[in-house]
């Protein structure tokens, strides 16, 4: 049997940029993307189209690469003035988020450096008046603590499941993002699931304090994306 465990990224986001509506949509526990959808086009969860749900959902991972209007308006077909309103929307949704990435860029021009959860640095170096260099490490200081400490978590959690799964037929086949897809004999498939959520969860909350970390784990014959 095939067993798969997805963490969404978007918990560090959450849990570093303290926004009560991005704490709120996961607390919910109610669909992240859609919540985010009824939220910025202003309408009812339950009649967010699956547009609006796939334009959510590529803000919500987008902003943390600096995404701005035009290319998110190349992304999604938007005029440009769509993209800059839809954006707008956006951060005045999650305006704790927009403080947290304006924050994060100016301290990389300021200190140079930023940190995953773990307390992993990256250093930045760049010529200060070359425009060019200094936006670039600002889209990397909003990211890099983001992705960094998603890694940092998975890290974790392949460590706990390599302990979790000694003496048993599983194997790690694969490590896609914050996937993990695992093989055992069929008989072990509850046992294994049960483990691996474990540990994600467990290195999950190593890192976060502010979300309730939630992980998804499914068993199949294969691994289907």
């Amino acid at each position: 049997g095939t067993v798969t465990g997805v963490q969404t990224c978007a918990l560090p986001i959450s849990d570093f940029s303290e926004d009560k509506n991005f704490i709120r949509a996961f607390e919910s526990g109610a669909d992240f993307h859609a919540m985010t959808a009824s939220e910025v086009f202003n309408v009812k969860i339950d009649e967010v189209t699956p547009e609006q749900r796939s334009f959510a959902k590529r803000l919500n991972f987008g902003v943390v690469y600096g995404i701005g209007a035009s290319r998110f308006a190349a992304m999604t077909g938007l005029s440009q003035k769509q993209a800059e309103d839809t954006l707008r929307r956006y951060f005045a949704t999650y305006s704790g988020l927009d403080a947290w990435l304006r924050n994060a860029a100016r301290k990389a021009v300021t200190e140079r450096s930023g940190r995953t959860g773990s307390g992993r640095m990256i250093k930045f170096r760049f010529e200060e008046n070359d425009r060019e260099a200094v936006a670039k490490i600002q889209r990397n200081a909003k990211n890099f603590p983001i992705q960094g400490t998603s890694a940092d978590i998975l890290k974790r959690a392949l460590h706990l499941l390599h302990e979790g799964i000694r003496g048993t037929s599983a194997r790690l086949v694969n490590i896609v993002h914050d996937e993990i897809i695992i093989e055992c004999e069929e008989k072990e498939t509850a046992h294994v699931a049960r483990v691996l959520e474990e540990s994600m969860l467990g290195a999950g909350r190593e890192f976060l304090s502010k979300v309730p970390v939630k992980a998804n784990v499914n068993i199949a014959d294969e691994w289907a994306k």
